[in-house]
């Protein structure tokens, strides 16, 4: 994917000891007035002992992805993601309960506003950086 000169985007993903992968991961580079917001990059991973990490990881991309750009203008990026994904923990609590093991996932969200970078990191998944052919 190659949405500006500036930025691209690439992923990769292993099963490692289990049959199947739980991640999932989106981008959105808005368009039009939407752009001021930025862009942004989410990568999550479902946790193996939650009895559906790759629900937790769908619901927690899309969500993020969808609700960061119905933030108000006037917060900044670090308020805007601290607020939806605070909210999107308390729903995946909430449905895990009903579920016998829960719902869980590790996130990492990337911001790109303006001139600053914002990074929203929780759990074990990682993010790297490829400048100039170096890691």
């Amino acid at each position: 994917m190659n949405p500006s000169p500036d930025l691209q985007v690439g992923q990769a993903s292993a099963t490692g000891p289990r049959p199947t992968n739980e991640d999932f991961h989106g981008a959105i580079f808005p368009e039009d007035q939407m752009r001021r917001f930025g862009t942004l990059i989410c990568i999550a991973d479902g946790i193996g002992g939650c009895s559906d990490g790759r629900l937790a990881a769908e619901m927690t991309v899309r969500t993020l992805l969808n609700d960061y750009y119905a933030t108000p203008m006037s917060w900044s990026g670090t308020h805007a993601l601290y607020q939806v994904a605070s909210s999107i923990n308390s729903w995946l609590f909430s449905q895990g309960q009903r579920k016998e093991r829960g719902l869980g996932t590790t996130l990492v969200a990337t911001l790109f506003r303006g001139r600053t970078l914002f990074v929203l990191w929780a759990g074990d998944s990682r993010l790297y950086r490829v400048r100039q052919g170096h890691l």
